[in-house]
């Protein structure tokens, strides 16, 4: 039976993890300027060497919080935690330039568990978009001079949700009730300056969002012959629009003959208008033989063209991904450690949802990972190497080079079962 520090441990980190997630900045690419940031892709330890795989992939010893719908295969009387860093080297480049940058984030924490036989939950936090960048720009006007730019973003939005799945025989629905929030900065400073005028403009514009969301899930498993098994699994998740609130200032600074003037230009805060995520669903499958060895494929797309952001006009489009999964168990039973763990491989492919000048940011990725277990115990200790690339070069675009290895512990434990003493 889990003891009573345990729970304490579990809701301390839930509150270490909110806090986390809300300060940190996970990306630095200049692409996050457009939108709400990079969409997170979801996925937890197995999932994330398996280049994403999960939405006909069950929650069998581990949790997958792509699909609600899989906690109905959780084990009874198991409860199981788990958490997730990762640490990655990003490139970015253009025909001309080149920039490094390194970083170390939180992924997620999530707890899954049954209420009833029929019934099971999880809840957890995981980022839902991230904003982080720095662009600077510099032009020479033959009449207002020296001009340089600077644009700067950070923030980003989170998820904390609940999850409740339902199984019927080999079905299971799934609905995650959850609440967005979080706050995108978005800021900008200029500098004019010719022979007798120099000027600062600064632009600072905080946008504060937070709204409840709902999302759904089914899976079916079935049986081939004596040792096949499978899941088909579908997601969806309706147009939500978030409630809004964003403050802007601006100010200028004006410096003329060694004396200043200041005028605050923008002091307001907006209640008005939305911010829309977009309808999104996706298929997918999974074979699984003999504790062997299992392969799945998942389709998944959001149609951003159809969504606002503040009245503003936004270069995004309709975003569709591919992804591909393999695992394999040597043999699970063996006392040679080897040949229990898990060899995970896995890909993705598709378009993402920026869109510009007309022309969609395509992206890829390969992953490899292995699930570690621990003898004697439920932990499993999941490690995953990727690769992944998004833009080009061509039409003075930019190409980043992302290389992520992450951690991922996930821990189980047997409760309500009273313990007997001698």
């Amino acid at each position: 039976m889990l003891k009573i520090r345990n729970y304490a441990l579990i809701i301390l980190s839930i509150l270490f993890i909110t806090n986390e997630l809300s300060g940190q900045n996970n990306t630095s690419s200049p692409y996050t300027r457009f939108g709400i940031g990079d969409i997170n892709r979801a996925g937890t330890g197995r999932s994330i060497g398996m280049g994403g795989l999960g939405i006909g992939s069950l929650s069998r010893g581990y949790l997958n919080n792509i699909n609600p719908a899989s906690y109905s295969a959780i084990p009874q009387q198991r409860f199981i935690m788990e958490f997730g860093v990762d640490f990655f080297v990003s490139q970015f480049q253009t025909t001309t330039q080149k920039q490094t940058n390194r970083d170390m984030n939180i992924q997620y924490i999530a707890i899954g568990f049954p209420v009833l036989n029929w019934w099971h939950s999880s809840i957890g936090i995981v980022p839902y978009s991230n904003v982080g960048y720095s662009i600077s720009d510099e032009t020479n006007s033959s009449t207002m001079g020296y001009i340089q730019t600077e644009y700067i973003g950070m923030g980003g939005l989170n998820r904390f949700y609940i999850a409740n799945s339902f199984s019927f025989k080999g079905l299971s629905l799934g609905v995650n009730l959850s609440y967005l929030f979080g706050a995108l900065q978005k800021n900008s400073y200029s500098l004019v300056e010719n022979d007798d005028v120099k000027s600062i403009l600064s632009v600072k514009q905080q946008t504060n969002l937070g709204d409840i969301q709902f999302s759904f899930g089914a899976q079916y498993t079935d049986s081939i012959g004596s040792d096949t098994e499978f899941t088909i699994g579908a997601i969806f998740e309706n147009q939500q629009d978030l409630s809004v609130k964003q403050t802007k200032f601006a100010l200028r600074n004006v410096y003329i003959g060694g004396r200043m003037a200041v005028d605050t230009i923008q002091n307001e805060v907006r209640k008005d208008g939305n911010i829309t995520l977009p309808l999104s669903w996706g298929a997918g499958f999974e074979f699984r033989k003999n504790n062997k060895w299992s392969f799945g494929f998942d389709y998944y797309r959001q149609d951003w063209q159809n969504v606002s952001y503040l009245s503003e006009n936004q270069t995004v489009s309709t975003s569709e991904q591919y992804t591909f999964g393999v695992e394999l168990i040597p043999n699970y039973r063996s006392f040679h450690y080897l040949e229990v763990i898990r060899y995970r491989l896995g890909g993705h492919f598709g378009d993402s949802y920026y869109n510009i000048d007309g022309a969609s940011i395509k992206e890829f990725g390969m992953s490899f990972g292995l699930g570690l277990p621990l003898r004697k115990s439920s932990t499993m200790i999941n490690l995953a190497m990727e690769y992944s690339q998004r833009g080009t070069t061509d039409n003075n675009l930019i190409r980043e080079d992302y290389f992520t290895f992450s951690v991922n512990l996930t821990l189980g434990d047997i409760w309500f079962i009273k313990r007997k003493f001698d």
